[in-house]
């Protein structure tokens, strides 16, 4: 009874939005991308080198194939990450995106010729396409429509700045150990850690799509309603409309006529 008593007087702890609230969240997404950037920065550096070197290929054709494979998968992607974390949710799909990213490093290992290279960046691109996507939705969640623009560079940032850094990371273990196994060894690091760092539930603020709803996984009752903002802005604008009465125009300017008389 008492319990109830409290359940029923308790008014749930309201969602808040910022970067400043949602710190923690938050700095877990840019580490999340900035592993995404790492997947890509891994093979920049060495493909060229394995192409030439291993496989004996010159000009262009090997950089156009794996690039076109990487490209338009990543387009396909990045395309369905937006409707898919909408009806799905965005934790799944970004969970989903680095089950993707597995067999890449295993693959470039492997790969007896250049099409297991093409082959794996398939599986990258929709990887990229995924998860880039999806953490830049779940940052602009936590921070609100206010500060989207800082989210959006946070994240740009933290993800080409781990290319660059993986790049130059993964150019050193090839110089030192060879072209194959080491320098892809950051990639199974990469993709183990962004699971793990992915599957970390904090009071997790997360995307409910079928009822348009964030909600404080930590709190039960705490709900964010974007859809809710939309209605109460119509209402507002109906509310405001209906305040204002029109009177029907006069054809004939005012002027005073008898009917009757006529």
């Amino acid at each position: 009874m008492s319990r109830d008593r409290r359940r029923s007087t308790t008014s749930p702890r309201p969602i808040r939005l910022g970067l400043g609230p949602n710190l923690a969240q938050f700095s877990l997404l840019v580490a999340v991308n900035a592993l995404v950037g790492g997947m890509v920065g891994q093979q920049q550096t060495v493909l060229p080198l394995l192409a030439s070197g291993e496989f004996r290929l010159t000009g262009y054709t090997f950089i156009f194939t794996y690039v076109a494979a990487f490209g338009i998968t990543k387009a396909a992607a990045n395309y369905f990450a937006g409707t898919w974390s909408d009806r799905f949710g965005r934790k799944p799909v970004l969970l989903v995106g680095w089950l993707f990213a597995i067999p890449v490093p295993l693959m470039l290992i492997a790969a007896p010729n250049w099409w297991w290279v093409v082959a794996a960046n398939v599986l990258l691109g929709i990887n990229q396409g995924l998860t880039w996507s999806t953490t830049v939705v779940m940052k602009i969640d936590l921070v609100g429509p206010a500060r989207r623009g800082l989210a959006m560079g946070l994240n740009e940032a933290a993800g080409y700045g781990a290319v660059a850094v993986s790049s130059l990371m993964a150019g050193y273990l090839a110089d030192q150990y060879g072209l194959r196994p080491a320098p892809f060894l950051l990639g199974l690091a990469y993709t183990a850690l962004a699971l793990l760092l992915s599957g970390v539930e904090p009071p997790w603020i997360e995307w409910r799509p079928r009822s348009g709803h964030l909600k404080d996984r930590g709190d039960g009752g705490a709900l964010f309603t974007v859809a809710r903002l939309v209605v109460d802005r119509r209402e507002v604008v109906d509310r405001r409309m209906q305040s204002v009465r029109v009177e029907p125009a006069d054809p004939f300017g005012g002027l005073p006529l008898d009917l009757g008389s006529a």
